[in-house]
């Protein structure tokens, strides 16, 4: 017998997806950068991309 794999997502599909065209990488490895980088990093990242301040809290809602 095998253990599957938790298929949940951590992280807002939108927040992964707008890390994602920043860097120019796989998804896989855009969920890494955001365990790496704190709550300001990608706060400040999401506003160069014109996110406000509302739609930032729900993206970074998972992040602790």
């Amino acid at each position: 017998r095998y253990i599957k794999g938790k298929k949940q997502v951590k992280y807002d599909i939108e927040l992964i997806d707008t890390i994602c065209n920043h860097f120019e990488t796989s998804k896989k490895e855009c969920i890494e950068y955001i365990e790496l980088m704190s709550k300001e990093q990608l706060k400040s990242l999401l506003e160069l991309f014109g996110k406000n301040k509302k739609e930032i809290k729900k993206l970074l809602k998972g992040k602790k």
